[in-house]
């Protein structure tokens, strides 16, 4: 991305992960569930947590991560290259990193994913998520 379009870059950042709290919300990714939201309105989970975005600068990191802490702490989107901020297909990849390690702190098991296999099967569900909701001519 052209330094020129960090307004722009920052703002679809934005936009995406605010459409992908209503999405998953909506798949029901709620407060009780644990969602990412400032003010939880249902007194159901713990609020104050909504998704921190950092951008990180590295000439030898390409791509995007993301870590998700227990309920009430803030889970991070990593961009490491500006050029992502723009990549809503893998926007919608790590966000659902985050929505599925959610889950998995709720149920205790928020290690199970560092295992080769299922390490595996996260890769899919944020794979298929990320290919659904990427619409494509």
């Amino acid at each position: 991305t052209d330094p020129r379009n960090r307004d722009f870059s920052l703002t679809n950042i934005f936009y995406m992960m605010n459409i992908l709290h209503d999405i998953y919300f909506n798949l029901g990714f709620d407060e009780k569930a644990g969602n990412f939201q400032n003010i939880n309105y249902s007194n159901e989970g713990k609020g104050q947590d909504p998704v921190f975005i950092d951008y990180i600068k590295r000439w030898y990191t390409k791509g995007l991560s993301f870590t998700t802490p227990e309920d009430g702490q803030h889970p991070f989107l990593y961009m490491y290259n500006l050029n992502f901020a723009t990549h809503n297909h893998g926007l919608i990849h790590e966000y659902t990193h985050g929505v599925v390690g959610r889950y998995l702190w709720r149920v205790k098991l928020h290690e199970c994913f560092n295992k080769r296999e299922a390490s595996s099967i996260n890769e899919g569900f944020s794979e298929f998520f990320a290919s659904s909701l990427t619409f494509h001519e």
